[in-house]
């Protein structure tokens, strides 16, 4: 509050911050001991205006979580004054309301791996980076924010390669730096769409808990407790299992995958407020097609109703994914 740091212990914590600015490590311990927490909130805050309309989800950007919390500390610092009501108006009015109603800039090159990709629609398209590549440029993005949770979305439409890309991202970081949290363990329950019109397009956005999706999301954000487990789909019993992936809170990476990553339906838009970084996986059509039937084929249906199903209910929803690829950071061809 203001009158904390107002107090003989707001001049003490001021001049530990000052202190600690000149020297690298401590400045990067405090980093790690904050965790975070203003972005958190901030992101939280963004959430809630997304959901009520107030603000379009493509603006909320990760550069511009930092920049109140930045804002306010530079005056608590530097100034040598409260934060009070006015500080905290002047801050709202004039640099973040016009931030977050602004919309996101064009996007400049950001690492190595893409200073050869092509620019469409504000992302970045990534052709022919292996799987080694791409785990070193999330290995960089944790070394730039010691400390910090990376959040990464891996969306694409059905058959595109996403769950590959995102096991195969896991087996080269290891279980140490990264967890794989996927969309589809928060598909409703075969006993709960049984015998209603969902059941014959399992896989739409209103099959799945969208609102179970983004709070296990905040939690991962937020990164307070020991342990966070989420839900996987097991393939075979075709229901999600509830508590069949362990997160521990020191890992950074965390990689979540799915279809509706970047929707702007419902509760949907709410996640892309969650991750810093989210990448459209692409594969051709054909491609997709053929992995499709040889999915269902596999786990129980005949050949004429994978490829029924595939033409149809997948063929819905791949086109729904397809018009939010614009709102990627990265597209990556991934065959």
């Amino acid at each position: 509050t203001a009158t904390t740091l107002r107090s003989v212990a707001g001049a003490a914590l001021r001049g530990m911050l000052a202190e600690a600015l000149p020297e690298l490590d401590r400045t990067r311990e405090l980093r790690a001991r904050s965790r975070g927490r203003g972005r958190d909130l901030m992101a939280e805050v963004l959430r809630r205006a997304v959901e009520r309309g107030e603000i379009p989800p493509e603006v909320v950007l990760p550069g511009r979580l930092g920049v109140g919390g930045a804002l306010l500390r530079d005056h608590y610092l530097f100034h040598n004054e409260p934060l009070d009501d006015t500080v905290l108006t002047r801050v709202v009015d004039d640099v973040l309301l016009p931030l977050f109603v602004a919309s996101p800039p064009a996007r400049a090159s950001r690492s190595a791996l893409e200073t050869s990709a092509m620019a469409q629609n504000g992302a970045r398209i990534l052709r022919n980076q292996t799987v080694r590549e791409l785990a070193n440029d999330l290995r960089a993005q944790v070394a730039r924010a010691p400390g910090q949770r990376w959040m990464l979305g891996v969306t694409g439409a059905p058959g595109a390669g996403k769950s590959t890309l995102a096991g195969s991202l896991l087996a080269e970081l290891g279980p140490d730096l990264a967890a794989v949290v996927p969309m589809d363990g928060f598909h409703l329950a075969r006993a709960v769409i049984e015998g209603t019109a969902l059941a014959r397009r399992r896989g739409a956005p209103d099959t799945f808990d969208a609102d179970g999706y983004v709070a296990l999301l905040a939690r991962l954000r937020r990164r307070d407790a020991a342990v966070v487990y989420a839900p996987a789909f097991r393939r075979g019993l075709e229901d999600p299992m509830a508590a069949a992936i362990a997160i521990p809170r020191h890992v950074p990476v965390v990689i979540t995958e799915g279809n509706y990553l970047l929707c702007h339906d419902r509760s949907w838009a709410a996640v892309r407020t969650l991750l810093d970084e989210v990448w459209y996986i692409e594969a051709r059509g054909q491609t997709r097609t053929a992995r499709l039937v040889a999915r269902h084929t596999a786990f129980g249906m005949t050949p004429e109703q994978a490829s029924a199903w595939a033409a149809e209910t997948d063929a819905a929803n791949a086109r729904l994914v397809e018009s939010t690829r614009g709102a990627a950071d990265r597209v990556v061809l991934w065959e």
